[in-house]
């Protein structure tokens, strides 16, 4: 027997027939937008790692001939025993996904995640230096008050890009007050000014270095 349907119900048919374009190219324009919009706020371990290494580019260097972290504290880089590098990552972690719902709130939570965002920071190559990067310029010399160049005496700004790891107790004096010293120098010397006024420098960094 032939099936024959309501006219309202061919009628409904046809107008969901002719949605049927539109319907596609919705769901095409809603997938093409996923990918960017997940990607504006994607939360993982490495693009945590990279927010890290890019807010402490200026004031963090991993060691990994000793293992540790050195921050700079404005006259020196200074070696941490107190697992710095592992609690910043886990305050990065932790804001990174603030603003996220409970689940990614959770997943940056997690100790197993700050340890890798630490861990893949240490490699940044923004981050990353051996021994051989500290200390390379015998000539000079950190103090508390800035850092001296001893081959001709002055005492400048201290900077990072030195890679100074050690420093004197105190700032040398601006004028020497030593009348003891200066008799020794002229003494030793034999009275060469020119030669006094080379040695003087090295003299006062070693007079105020604590070893």
């Amino acid at each position: 027997m032939e099936n024959v349907f309501p006219p309202d119900r061919d009628a409904r048919w046809q107008e969901r027939c002719a949605d049927i374009p539109r319907c596609v190219e919705d769901i095409c324009t809603k997938e093409e937008k996923a990918p960017a919009e997940a990607g504006d706020g994607l939360v993982t371990e490495d693009s945590v790692a990279l927010a890290f290494a890019r807010q402490h580019a200026s004031e963090l260097r991993f060691c990994h001939h000793t293992g540790k972290w050195f921050r700079w504290t404005g006259a020196i880089w200074q070696k941490d025993e107190t697992l710095l590098g592992l609690c910043l990552a886990r305050d990065l972690a932790r804001a990174s996904g603030a603003a996220h719902d409970d689940r990614v709130q959770r997943t940056t939570g997690r100790s197993t995640f700050a340890s890798c965002v630490e861990r893949l920071a240490q490699a940044d190559r923004m981050l990353a230096v051996t021994s051989g990067a500290w200390d390379r310029d015998p000539w000079l010399l950190a103090t508390p008050g800035g850092t001296v160049d001893l081959r001709n005496g002055v005492l400048r700004e201290a900077s990072p890009d030195d890679l100074i790891t050690r420093s004197t107790a105190i700032t040398p004096a601006a004028i020497a007050d030593c009348p003891n010293g200066l008799a020794f120098l002229h003494q030793a010397t034999n009275g060469d000014a020119d030669l006094i006024r080379f040695l003087l420098p090295a003299c006062s960094a070693r007079s105020a270095s604590p070893t």
